[in-house]
């Protein structure tokens, strides 16, 4: 249908997580918008598959739905927001922003855009509509929004949320790991996680001091079965950018059995290769019971928003105070969890 509007992504080379963030976005967009959407991303058709018709499609050069179709008549929405990746957010910032009505858009950053459109009002009725956010949530955003008495801190994490909300239920119904590889991914889990209290682990070692930070994950999880009061039938799954944090995390854990999925490792821009254990290792961590992540990573960031609950966090390369509960806190969105260049995860 020549007369329908369109949302392309533009791929950029950024790792699996960061592409995340500009599919979510593209498809955010084609809701509030009534459009379809074309995904250029062809290394990742063989592992997803979404409920969309024609979803990663490569159309001819003359086709209405290929980008280069008449280019001029292309909207180029911009990359990112006054708030992306910022430590401290601000309100004011985050929502006014929204997508102009146009029948050819193209989206090609890799922000956490999702979260500033979704924290505007003018979407709240769409994304009731779809079943992509709890009316509690909206209801406590109007709040924020409606009352001078609350604080910003607090308005603030209430708009994220809706965005927060949004990507879980995205990704649960459209990002679809397709049917073979999905049972391998089971297979895995039944095999080794299942039954057990698992505590997922998502070590960035570029963001990491390996002698003190790596302690302070262990000490972090130690923290998390007791506060459950779990210390049977406890497992830690390990992911990483790199297979050196098995032999760096030896010399810090006894009696806790470490598990690591299957394939690969490392990140997508290195190698296709990695694909396979890039996603497989992100599905079995938003299956964990608890997660703790890297600051600054949107890898774990984005498997915790499949699971629908914040993560806990360590931040890198940075002195912490004397109170030991510091070094182990949920996320929250404004001052979020950040890397050691004091970019937030989102």
């Amino acid at each position: 249908n020549e007369n329908k509007k369109i949302i392309f992504n533009e791929p950029y080379k950024v790792g699996y997580a960061n592409k995340l963030y500009a599919i979510l976005t593209s498809l955010f967009i084609a809701i509030i918008n009534d459009s379809a959407l074309i995904l250029d991303w062809p290394e990742i058709a063989q592992y997803i598959n979404p409920p969309l018709i024609d979803v990663f499609t490569q159309f001819d050069d003359e086709s209405h739905f290929n980008l280069n179709f008449k280019p001029k008549q292309n909207l180029i929405l911009p990359e990112e927001t006054e708030n992306s990746w910022k430590y401290e957010k601000s309100l004011k910032d985050l929502i006014n922003n929204y997508v102009p009505n146009y029948d050819r858009i193209v989206y090609k950053g890799f922000a956490p855009y999702l979260f500033e459109l979704s924290a505007n009002p003018i979407y709240y009725n769409k994304l009731l509509e779809y079943g992509l956010v709890r009316n509690e949530t909206i209801l406590k955003a109007n709040e924020a929004l409606s009352n001078d008495n609350m604080n910003e801190l607090e308005k603030i994490e209430r708009l994220y949320m809706i965005g927060f909300e949004v990507g879980s239920n995205l990704l649960n119904e459209f990002w679809l790991i397709k049917p073979s590889f999905l049972n391998e991914i089971n297979s895995f889990y039944n095999d080794n996680l299942k039954d057990y209290f698992v505590i997922g682990m998502q070590f960035r070692l570029e963001y990491l001091n390996e002698d003190d930070d790596i302690g302070r994950f262990v000490k972090c999880a130690e923290y998390i079965q007791r506060l459950n009061k779990v210390s049977n039938r406890v497992k830690w799954f390990v992911t990483s950018d790199s297979e050196r944090i098995f032999k760096l995390l030896k010399k810090f854990t006894k009696g806790i059995e470490i598990v690591q999925g299957r394939g690969k490792i490392g990140h997508i821009i290195e190698d296709p290769h990695n694909y396979y254990r890039t996603i497989m290792d992100n599905e079995l961590l938003s299956r964990s019971n608890e997660i703790i992540i890297t600051g600054g990573s949107t890898y774990g960031f984005v498997a915790s928003m499949k699971k629908g609950k914040l993560p806990y966090y360590i931040e890198g390369k940075r002195e912490y105070e004397a109170n030991k509960n510091e070094e182990c806190k949920i996320m929250t969105f404004n001052r979020g969890p950040r890397n050691p260049f004091n970019f937030n995860v989102i």
